[in-house]
Parts: C-alpha cells; structure tokens; sequence
C-alpha cells in the first residue's frame, strides 16, 4: 500500500514542532550572552519569554557552556598578627619624627 502510493518504502519525513525562536531570535539571545556571561539562564529567559531549558539548549548549540569562575586569588599576601600589632604602633612623642 504504501508503495503503492509513494512509489518508495522509505519512511516519509514528519512535520516538526516548530521552534520558540528563530534564527534572528537566537542570534540576539547568543548577542546578549556575550554581552553579560555572568547572568544565569532564567534571566536571558525572562528577556526573551523562552525557559531556561530551552537558553540553555540554544547556547549549546552555538558552543557556549556553562562555566564556574576560580575565586579571585588574593593579590598582596596577608601580615603576621606581630607585624600588624608592630606597625600600629606611634612613635614616642618627639622620637619618630624629625623636620629638616
């Protein structure tokens, strides 16, 4: 019957779901990650009323994926409690400073 009908006995290609966005609905989503990549996905699904499945799904698909950043290292090394508690000391009165 199918034969018959198509003249083939391959399978026929089905209708798909059509997508939330489209292209040009993607590219500004992909726009405004670049633009902010610290803001989470219900934020960028919020702005283009999509879920943030489906954020997550688009950024994949353009090959961004979710990263943690490192802690920000510590840039000057931190001071012993004796020389804190040495340089919060005043000089007697008169002996530490002198005027040329």
């Amino acid at each position: 019957m199918h034969y018959e009908q198509h003249g083939h006995i391959y399978d026929l290609s089905r209708s798909e779901r059509p997508p939330k966005l489209d292209l040009e609905g993607e590219q500004g989503l992909i726009r405004s990650l670049v633009r902010d990549p610290k803001a989470n996905s219900d934020v960028f699904g919020e702005i283009v009323n999509v879920s943030k499945s489906t954020v997550r799904r688009i950024a994949h698909k353009h090959g961004y994926h979710s990263r943690i950043c490192r802690k920000k290292p510590m840039i000057t090394p931190h001071k012993s409690r004796e020389e804190d508690a040495v340089g919060d000391r005043k000089p007697a009165a008169g002996l530490g400073t002198s005027y040329l």
